[in-house]
């Protein structure tokens, strides 16, 4: 009778994971090519041109400072499936869907089943977890490699005193021959996970520089942690495989040293308050943020009293592992001047487990298994309808951000008069080419030029005029005059003039027709080209 009740809650809880599974995933992928590419999407996608991996990483990392592991995936991924939008931030959401599914594990391993499927459901429509996963970018990579090496590591301290392991175990035979092997760790754990805690490891360093905050918390955690007994056993068996694929990224960190001196790490970073509240989670975007930072403590102040009342060894695990990961994260947002708020994205998603604690301890107070359950599959669906209309209610699939790189080849492909001339594109930004190159405008890569170059154009104009691009990541609205753009103004008639957030787009002629009188918008003035022929 037990074991027909135990599959029977295995069989309800995977038919409520499946369709939290499939609304993560339809809420990630929906539209998902509707808005044109950003520039820090881009900013990835552009090392793809490159010869080999080699040449990638050293590509990304001089020009970002950055790990190369996400652009490298990320062409891996368009080389196997298409460099269109919707598979450039495909990897993303994969990425993002499987974090959904690491909440469950964490939640379910540590607290219960239910804790699982609420956090995962909450995960699975949250605003601004799917805002993230639907970009282009590093943060969903890092925030799923965090999030599974949170796992391995707590599961891996929950044997920390056991006498010995599991081992992992493969075999293959043939009509002649046959092959085995095994593998047992030196500690007591299980292999699989520390296999995944040092693969974990390796993804998140070699994504991003902000997870060796992170990873040196979970070694002081474990410190603690593990009895005085095995404790050099376990950690050195733990960490030091670890360090050791660190180390071929040491000289290149240590290559910052003037970047670094000149405070360009340490300091009060200009968005510490966005740092600090990318670390809580917001369920209702139109909520106060002071309302919601008030939900969050009160929520987790009466997860950790419960906590300490129960004597939970898991839970008191996960709780531990996490404070020390929220300082580190605290430190890096008030310290670290280069850290992105997205960053630390991984962080809201291991504290909704303790958000939703409390209503799972509501639940429990319910004396009937079946009435229990009906419980949570409303809690499930009410908290998933709930985000849902918020999402839309808030425009979530409508936010273009700063993706004006595909209405610049919209413009300068409808200019007729120009695209029968020679088609010349200047620009300052290597970020332009992707929509050139994939829809045919330009047959090379847009020339780069400095303000010493600009007198060259001279010999190359003809009355058919060329544009002139250009990018600006810190002046959204092109308050100031750059040079290169002034040494081209004075040599030429600007014919039109189109200012994007972040980009300019101008044309400019030597046709003799032309006056200053006729500037205008290039979105209008491409329609009525033919009329100036």
């Amino acid at each position: 009778m037990q074991a027909t009740d135990n599959l029977s809650a295995k069989t309800w809880e995977l038919c409520v994971l499946t369709v939290i599974m499939v609304v993560a995933t339809c809420a990630r992928f929906y539209s998902l090519d509707k808005l044109g590419l950003s520039a820090s999407e881009l900013s990835s996608l552009v090392v793809c041109d490159a010869s080999d991996w080699l040449a990638m990483a050293r590509q990304y990392t001089g020009t970002s400072g950055l790990p190369p592991a996400y652009p490298l995936l990320l062409c891996q991924f368009t080389e196997w499936t298409s460099n269109a939008e919707f598979f450039v931030r495909a990897l993303s959401c994969i990425t993002g869907v499987a974090s959904v599914y690491v909440v469950y594990l964490l939640g379910k391993c540590f607290f219960s089943p239910a804790s699982g499927l609420l956090a995962a459901a909450v995960v699975a429509t949250n605003f601004q977890a799917i805002l993230l996963d639907r970009t282009a970018t590093l943060y969903p990579l890092l925030a799923f490699g965090m999030l599974v090496h949170s796992y391995c590591f707590c599961r891996l301290l929950m044997m920390r005193d056991d006498a010995s392991g599991r081992k992992i175990t493969a075999s293959a035979s043939g009509d002649r021959w046959s092959l085995q092997w095994h593998w047992q760790p030196a500690f007591a754990c299980e292999a699989r996970f520390l296999l995944g805690f040092w693969a974990s490891g390796v993804l998140v360093f070699y994504t991003s520089t902000i997870s060796l905050a992170l990873l040196i918390a979970e070694f002081v955690a474990s410190w603690f942690l593990v009895a005085a007994s095995h404790r050099r056993q376990v950690l050195k068996s733990m960490w030091l495989p670890l360090l050791i694929t660190m180390l071929p990224w040491l000289p290149t960190m240590a290559g910052f040293y003037k970047w670094i001196l000149q405070g360009n790490l340490l300091g009060t970073p200009p968005s510490v308050l966005d740092n600090l509240q990318w670390l809580v989670p917001v369920f209702y975007p139109g909520i106060k943020k002071i309302v919601t930072a008030l939900i969050v403590v009160l929520f987790v102040v009466i997860a950790v009293q419960k906590i300490k009342q129960q004597q939970s060894q898991p839970q008191i695990l996960f709780l531990v592992s996490a404070m020390f990961q929220l300082l580190a994260a605290i430190a890096c947002a008030l310290f670290i001047v280069a850290s992105s708020p997205e960053s630390y994205a991984y962080f809201r998603k291991l504290t909704t487990i303790l958000l939703v604690y409390p209503v799972v301890l509501l639940i429990t107070f319910i004396p009937w298994t079946i009435w229990r359950n009906i419980f949570i599959v409303m809690a499930v669906v009410s908290i998933m309808i709930l985000q849902t209309n918020s999402n839309y209610r808030f425009k979530l699939y409508d936010r273009a951000g700063e993706s004006g790189f595909a209405l610049v080849e919209k413009i300068v492909s409808e200019d007729q008069r120009f695209m029968a001339g020679k088609k010349e594109i200047f620009s300052n930004s290597v970020l332009f080419d992707y929509y050139f190159l994939k829809y045919g405008v330009t047959e090379k890569s847009s020339t780069l030029l400095s303000e010493e170059k600009a007198n060259i154009l001279r010999y190359m104009a003809n009355d058919h005029g060329f544009y002139y691009l250009e990018f600006s990541g810190s002046d959204e609205t092109f308050s100031h005059e750059y040079p290169v753009y002034l040494a081209l103004s004075k040599q030429y008639k600007v014919v039109c003039l189109t200012k994007l957030p972040w980009i300019r787009v101008t044309k400019f002629s030597t046709d003799a027709a032309m006056n200053e009188d006729q500037v205008v918008d290039c979105r209008s003035y491409s329609s009525g080209a033919n009329r100036l022929q």
